[in-house]
This record gives C-alpha cells, sequence and structure tokens, in this order.
C-alpha cells in the first residue's frame, strides 16, 4: 500500500512548495540586507522544523537558529484555547530581529 493512497488531492507538489520557500527566503534576505547582526529564526516545534530547515539553508544572510515549544492539547485531541510555552529559546534574543516559524503544513499520517 502506498503511503499516500488515501490522498484525495495534493494541494502543493513538492516543486511548489519548493519554490515558494526559495521566494520567501529571498524576500527575507532583501528585507534584512542591512541589518548588521544575524537575524534569528524561531520555530515552533516539533511541527516546524522541516520547513524552518529548509528556509534558513536559502536564506543569505547569518542566521541564528532556535525553538520553543507551545502546547494547548494536553494530553487530548482538542485545544484547550489557552496555549502555554513549555520550551523557550535558550538565545539572547534581546534587540534581535525574530522571525517566528510556525507549523505550516500539517500532514495526516495513518499509523
Amino acid at each position: 500500500m502506498s503511503m499516500d493512497e488515501d490522498l484525495e488531492r495534493v494541494l502543493w507538489t513538492a516543486e511548489e512548495i519548493a519554490a515558494r520557500i526559495a521566494e520567501v527566503a529571498k524576500q527575507i534576505s532583501d528585507d534584512f540586507r542591512r541589518v548588521k547582526s544575524p537575524i534569528v529564526v524561531v520555530g515552533v516545534a516539533p511541527g516546524a522544523f522541516l520547513f524552518l530547515a529548509d528556509l534558513v539553508r536559502q536564506i543569505t544572510l547569518p542566521v541564528e537558529v532556535d525553538f520553543i515549544r507551545a502546547e494547548s492539547y494536553g494530553s487530548g485531541t482538542r485545544s484547550n484555547g489557552a496555549p502555554v510555552i513549555t520550551f523557550d529559546v535558550k538565545l539572547d534574543i534581546s534587540g534581535k530581529h525574530i522571525i517566528l516559524v510556525f507549523n505550516v503544513l500539517m500532514v495526516k499520517w495513518r499509523i
């Protein structure tokens, strides 16, 4: 059985996603090219790490990366509407330009 056998349709191809990530990375590089210190890209783990990795590899500026973890589900499957940061950044981000990367694409996996 194929992993994507039960998909109704593909919203974006891998090539379309890669092209959009390249566009966003170029825009970030252009927007922050005059900033003297490295920009900080913070991902909300675990959902953002693949997108974040693809993005920062294409940014043409010095970049620092860190992660936070935010949870609102507890042990359930429904959000309680009150997210809590359960793991905070370790970098000193005071006075720095921050780009926060959320989970940008949810993928349904069959287990």
